[in-house]
């Protein structure tokens, strides 16, 4: 979040996270409920939220805290649900380099060397994935 504007009675601040027309809304709805708030105006479009308020029932730091902590609560939500997905993924790609290496070896024993060579390579594939994936880590 940033303060793009600031002067005793009116508050500009600007989140690329009021472009998400539930959060947006849900913000402007709390914002509107605090004390000393006048009005409130969304532009989803701008990613811009102005709140006109009464400095002598609420103070301008007060109000701006209040802003910040709100959009940071989506950031966070956000942060944990990619966190989530990025840890599916990196399960995926550890269970598919396991079952991809058994097929590697299952077919050379076999003799299907197409279907080897096809395994191989989508293990070499899966494998790449994880090291570039885990580098910081992995190559020290």
């Amino acid at each position: 979040m940033v303060l793009a504007n600031a002067v005793p009675g009116r508050l500009r601040v600007r989140s690329h996270t009021l472009r998400h027309r539930r959060f947006a809304e849900k913000i402007e709805a709390e914002v509107r409920a605090t004390p000393g708030v006048n009005d409130v105006r969304l532009n989803r479009a701008a990613s811009s939220l102005v709140v006109l308020y009464d400095p002598d029932q609420v103070g301008m730091e007060a109000l701006e805290e209040r802003l910040e902590a709100l959009c940071m609560e989506r950031q966070k939500r956000v942060a944990r649900q990619r966190k989530g997905l990025e840890r599916q993924v990196n399960l995926a790609s550890k269970v598919g380099m396991g079952a991809t290496l058994a097929g590697v070896v299952g077919t050379a024993y076999l003799g299907r060397k197409k279907t080897h060579e096809q395994l191989g390579w989508a293990f070499l594939g899966l494998a790449a994935y994880h090291i570039l994936r885990n580098r910081a880590t992995l190559l020290r």
